[in-house]
């Protein structure tokens, strides 16, 4: 069986419109940097504490934490990915 890889550019997951919904940033990079976490891909926040950065999060956004946060807007990009399937 041919098995490919995907990926999905995190700026498709962590967009303008769902930065600007949940937090007072544009962008993941900058909302990420105010709370002094430097990143420059999705996978960077994987090497933050868990702790730290859950707090930050809660404290900055709707969500519990990072897990929370990430799993709305994966949620919030397949539907926009499918919304056109009915499955």
């Amino acid at each position: 069986m041919d098995r490919r890889k995907a990926s999905i550019n995190w700026k498709s997951i962590m967009t303008p419109a769902f930065m600007k919904k949940h937090t007072a940033y544009d962008n993941l990079i900058d909302f990420m940097a105010s709370g002094g976490f430097v990143i420059k891909k999705l996978d960077d926040v994987a090497d933050f504490e868990g702790e730290a950065l859950d707090h930050f999060i809660a404290g900055n956004t709707g969500f519990n934490g990072w897990s929370e946060m990430l799993s709305t807007a994966v949620g919030d990009y397949l539907e926009q990915t499918f919304r056109f399937y009915d499955f």
